[in-house]
């Protein structure tokens, strides 16, 4: 699951990934949830993060929906098993359209949780929602933990996980992305 797409290159990154180590598991899939029209103006107001500049009505905007799904389509016509989707897009207010989703598409199970709203709404709903539905081996991966321009992934993170029961984890080549792993 792939929370916050931007311009997609995550989403790709995670569906290439599973072509090279899985590309005959026609169950393993990609999900990616993103309003596409950047923050809404009252996640702006919970935010009150005053030195961040994309921190705005509409701030990392990306109207690119349409583009991605042709893309996807694309991708999807490359692969051995071009006729099973690998790549979706779900566009709207994740608080909303993750419970949608779920209710949807009761037997997803989940490897990976990409964490990157950026903001403290629809981050808590995607812990909330998604929590249960991680096992021994599952990765929640955060692009903003602790970081003081965000402060909205860490508040949601606070708030439904307790950490005292993680080793949060970071790469030595990237600054802001950290990771969890279920045991």
């Amino acid at each position: 699951m792939e929370c916050g797409v931007l311009s997609g290159d995550g989403l790709f990154t995670w569906a290439h990934f599973i072509e090279i180590y899985e590309p005959f598991n026609h169950l393993r899939q990609v999900v990616g949830f993103d309003t596409f029209a950047g923050f809404a103006k009252d996640m702006v107001e919970q935010e009150k993060v005053s030195d961040n500049l994309q921190m705005k009505f509409g701030g990392l905007e990306r109207n690119i929906y349409e583009e991605l799904n042709s893309s996807i389509e694309t991708f999807d016509s490359n692969r051995p098993l071009k006729h099973i989707k690998r790549i979706s897009l779900v566009k709207g207010d994740a608080s909303l359209t993750i419970p949608q989703f779920l209710k949807e598409n009761p037997e997803f199970l989940i490897s990976l949780l990409w964490l990157d709203f950026d903001v403290y709404e629809p981050t808590s709903v995607a812990l909330q929602e998604f929590i249960p539905r991680l096992h021994a081996g599952s990765v929640i991966a955060f692009d903003e933990l602790s970081h003081p321009l965000w402060p909205g992934e860490t508040i949601a993170v606070l708030k439904n996980l307790d950490l005292m029961n993680f080793k949060v984890e970071r790469f030595r080549f990237g600054s802001t992305v950290s990771f969890i792993r279920f045991q």
